[in-house]
């Protein structure tokens, strides 16, 4: 989430097919909404992540989840993960970075856009995107300053 700025939607209908190497570039395919596919080229720290979380967990079936949820015995069950379970994630692993508790799924998102558009990026194209960026409001502007803060924690 935080290196594409996807939605948290779209991540967890992940499978192990959609994410490929083309070229020299690591790609994903993601699910948005409407059903409208869109590759993603990934940065390169996002690929090395992506690579060893596939080995370590095992996950080669193309058809397999890529985001799974775990049994009592903390052993992947093959099934996916939910927006729920990975806000729960998202949450623990703020807590124990020492991260304020309003951080959510969405802050990834939005916090990757601000980024984006701070550093130069147009809200006409985004590395790796087809389509425009079209955020529903225009998050350097506007009373969501602190809100912005907080999501920058993150990064």
């Amino acid at each position: 989430m935080a290196y594409t700025f996807a939605r948290v939607s779209a991540v967890v209908k992940l499978k192990r097919g959609d994410y490929s190497l083309q070229g020299k570039r690591a790609r994903l395919r993601l699910l948005q909404k409407g059903g409208k596919e869109e590759l993603v080229r990934l940065h390169h720290e996002a690929e090395q992540y992506l690579d060893s979380y596939l080995e370590t967990a095992h996950i080669s079936d193309a058809g397999a989840p890529m985001f799974q949820t775990l049994n009592k015995n903390h052993r992947l069950t093959g099934e996916g993960i939910s927006r729920r379970d990975m806000l729960r994630v998202v949450r623990e692993r703020c807590a124990a970075a020492e991260l304020p508790e309003s951080i959510c799924n969405h802050t990834f998102r939005g916090t990757g856009i601000t980024v984006f558009l701070q550093n130069g990026g147009s809200p006409g194209g985004r590395p790796g995107y087809g389509e425009s960026l079209r955020p529903t409001h225009d998050p350097t502007q506007g009373s969501g300053n602190s809100q912005r803060n907080r999501a920058q924690d993150c990064v």
